[in-house]
């Protein structure tokens, strides 16, 4: 038997005021959830990581800058808790790419990486359905940040990963992004057969 552990969408629920934009995934969350796992005595082989190659678009509330760190969104509680991920949508993994490709980084802040999180996150300044012109934040699991999530996945000795979902890359119209998310797995398999030949030694 296999248990696969949903590390995703995981800021359904989120005690934080004001309520902010965030990751979908933080290695840190990970890390604790796994390891209750582990508490439990469920063997690591029995455990598929599940991970995000999608992520998640907020707009930040009027009044933000096109360039600002902090993305300030509206409160939508859910089961009790005041902020939650519901007030954004969910955006593949090329989607994004795509939306980044087309953003100002000039203006927007450029692309940045959360030091505690490791996720990628950026500014895009979009229209509304009512002809607004606001600042949305895209946070989102990128190659470098999934390498980090598949590798220590493999030295806890996990059975394997499980990406959610294949068809959120995109092969022929962005085939250098589709390419480097594929290769990110390597980071698994090549720190396992590491374990594997440490402990024949």
């Amino acid at each position: 038997d296999l248990l696969y552990v949903m590390d995703y969408d995981t800021r359904s629920q989120v005690f934080s005021s004001p309520c902010i934009a965030g990751p979908n995934a933080p290695f840190p969350g990970m890390v604790h959830g796994i390891e209750r796992y582990l508490d439990l005595g469920i063997e690591p082989k029995k455990l598929i990581l599940g991970v995000p190659w999608y992520g998640y678009r907020y707009p930040c509330l009027p009044g933000t800058l096109a360039d600002a760190i902090i993305c300030p969104i509206d409160s939508k509680p859910f089961r009790g808790v005041n902020c939650s991920d519901a007030v954004g949508s969910e955006v593949g993994y090329a989607s994004i790419r795509e939306t980044w490709r087309g953003a100002d980084s000039g203006t927007t802040g450029g692309l940045r990486r959360d030091n505690n999180t490791y996720d990628s996150f950026f500014n895009s300044q979009e229209t509304d359905k009512n002809g607004n012109l606001i600042v949305y934040q895209y946070w989102y699991d990128d190659p470098l940040s999934l390498r980090r999530k598949y590798s220590w996945a493999s030295s806890k000795g996990l059975g394997g990963i499980g990406p959610y979902v294949f068809n959120f890359l995109d092969s022929l119209d962005a085939p250098e992004d589709s390419l480097a998310m594929w290769t990110a797995l390597d980071a698994f398999f090549l720190s396992l057969n590491s374990v594997v030949e440490s402990s024949k030694e």
